[in-house]
C-alpha cells in the first residue's frame, strides 16, 4: 500500500493562490538534488529530514527572489507537537484532535500575528523530502505558503517510519510559516 495526502491552511492577510508565484510550474522551484543533499532519501533520521526539507524551501525561496526563513524555535515545537497529534489521533487535519492549527502555534509560544501550515504524509516513494516538497509545489495553496513574501520565520518537523492511517512506513510533515 502506497500513499500520499497533503493540505494547506493560512491565517492572517493571505490570499492563497494570489500572485504570479502561485501560478509557475512547480518544477521552476524544486531545488536539484545536488542543492540539497539527502533530498531523495526517507531513511534518514529525522532531524536530518526535516533540515533538507528546511533547505528545499530555502531554496524555491531564493530561486523566486525571497528570503530564506530561519527556524523559529516556537515554530518547530509547534510542528514536532502537530505531528505527534495527528499520529495519536489518527486524523490528517490541521484541526487534528479537534485543536486549530493556529491555537498549537500560539500554544508553542509564537508570538506573530500571521502564521501559514502546509502538512502531508506519504510512505514508499512518496515519504521523501523531495516527493514531499514536489506535492506541496505541484498545489497552488501550498505552493502559496512557501513562497508567501509576508514571511519571517518557519519551523519543519517530520515523524518517519511510522504506520499511519493503516499505511506502514509513513512520514508525517508538518511546516509551519509566521510573521
Amino acid at each position: 500500500m502506497i500513499a500520499l495526502r497533503i493540505a494547506a491552511v493560512a491565517l492572517g492577510t493571505i490570499a492563497l493562490g494570489a500572485g504570479t508565484a502561485a501560478a509557475a510550474p512547480s518544477d521552476r522551484y524544486l531545488a536539484p538534488p545536488s542543492a540539497c543533499a539527502g533530498q531523495e532519501r526517507a531513511d534518514l533520521p529525522a532531524a536530518r529530514q526535516a533540515a533538507v526539507m528546511t533547505c528545499l524551501v530555502n531554496w524555491a525561496r531564493t530561486r523566486a527572489g525571497l528570503p530564506r526563513l530561519p527556524a523559529s524555535r516556537a515554530l518547530v515545537r509547534a510542528a514536532v507537537h502537530k505531528n505527534a497529534m495527528m499520529l495519536r489521533c489518527g486524523e490528517f487535519s490541521h484541526d487534528a484532535c479537534g485543536r486549530s492549527f493556529d491555537g498549537v502555534i500560539r500554544e508553542a509560544g509564537f508570538p506573530g500575528r500571521r502564521v501559514g501550515e502546509n502538512i502531508a504524509w506519504g510512505n514508499g516513494p512518496y515519504a521523501s523530502p523531495r516527493a514531499t516538497m514536489a506535492s506541496w509545489l505541484d498545489s497552488a495553496g501550498h505552493r502559496a505558503n512557501i513562497l508567501r513574501a509576508g514571511w519571517r520565520v518557519q519551523g519543519v518537523a517530520v515523524r518517519t517510519g511510522v504506520t499511519f492511517q493503516g499505511y506502514p512506513g509513513a512520514s508525517v510533515w508538518t511546516s509551519q510559516f509566521g510573521a
